[in-house]
């Protein structure tokens, strides 16, 4: 995996967020996450997602072995999406924090 964020040059994915329901959710990393996982990516065709860590909001950080161009990342994602046992899907972005200027007094 290069780099911090989820785009690549030329706007290609990697790294996503998937948030699987609450109920039967399962533990990070374990054998029935990953088989999930594998689902997604057999029925996108990317190959395979790896697991990376679960994080603070419950949704699991996944990373495709190869960046996706933003069509197979958007079928991926709907795919994803559409199934009952996940509440969403989506590509990982680095958020950043704009610097407020003080105001001058006044």
């Amino acid at each position: 995996m290069s780099g911090h964020g989820a785009r690549h040059p030329g706007g290609a994915l990697q790294r996503f967020i998937i948030r699987f329901a609450e109920a039967g959710r399962p533990e990070g990393g374990s054998p029935a996450l990953r088989q999930r996982l594998r689902e997604i990516a057999t029925a996108a065709g990317v190959g395979n997602l790896e697991w990376q860590r679960r994080l603070g909001v419950g949704a699991d950080l996944v990373t495709a072995p190869e960046p996706l161009d933003p069509a197979v990342a958007e079928r991926l994602l709907r795919l994803a999406a559409a199934r009952p046992d996940v509440d969403y899907a989506e590509a990982d972005s680095m958020a950043s924090a704009l610097a407020a200027g003080r105001r001058p007094a006044g």
